[in-house]
């Protein structure tokens, strides 16, 4: 069976076996405790891109330095994962379907909480992530997708190498990248009709030319 990030896993259920249900609870309540204080309420933003495209370096230097997204709720479920009890790096087949299933009930209580916030995702299953953006959009949040450029096979996998918690095979890294591109570019052709969500490059790029054109001289008339 795959996760949402298009990894195979295993089809048990596990979480009893690794984590009993208090433990997965206060794991919970821990990271709950992160975004009580977060006082921005209904933005969504989504990073999309494959696994090793840069997403985590993203989030770090362009959100979390942010003035105002730095306050912004963040659920990592790679951090998660390392956070939780036993987890060691040639487990990840193990505990990855725990985390993932801890940071799903973590953004249905952000919803719930309408907390701002900002998600890192491969768009592999999206149209999972439709139906996620059309619930945001329901109770009032408004959208919005930052699209990382592509990055060639051979980086993609010389980076995954180089993860630290997650060693995950060539053959999946490279689904993984084959899926994460058809899966952002069905979204885009899917909002070019639906509107579900809006593109922040190309927000930055109107931004910029109204600067431009606020800034331009007027030709002297005769």
């Amino acid at each position: 069976m795959k996760d949402l990030n298009g990894v195979e896993t295993k089809e048990e259920n596990i979480s009893n076996f690794f984590l009993n249900a208090q433990e997965t609870k206060l794991m919970e309540s821990k990271w709950k405790r992160r975004f009580l204080d977060t006082q921005y309420r209904c933005d969504a933003i989504f990073i999309l891109g494959p696994m090793g495209a840069g997403k985590t370096t993203v989030t770090n230097n362009e959100f979390k330095t942010h003035p105002g997204y730095r306050n912004y709720a963040y659920v990592d479920t790679d951090e998660i994962m390392g956070m939780l009890k036993g987890f060691e790096s040639n487990k990840v087949e193990e505990y990855y379907p725990v985390a993932r299933k801890i940071a799903i009930h973590l953004t249905d209580w952000i919803l719930e909480q309408k907390i701002s916030f900002v998600a890192e995702g491969t768009c592999v299953k999206y149209l999972e992530l439709i139906d996620y953006m059309n619930r945001l959009k329901s109770v009032g949040y408004h959208v919005r997708v930052k699209r990382l450029p592509r990055v060639p096979l051979d980086i993609i996998l010389e980076r995954a190498k180089r993860r630290k918690n997650r060693l995950i095979p060539d053959h999946v890294v490279e689904s993984i990248l084959e899926g994460s591109n058809l899966g952002i570019e069905k979204l885009y052709e899917f909002n070019k009709t639906e509107s579900l969500f809006e593109d922040m490059d190309e927000q930055e790029r109107r931004e910029d030319l109204r600067s431009v054109a606020s800034l331009e001289i007027p030709s002297p008339t005769a």
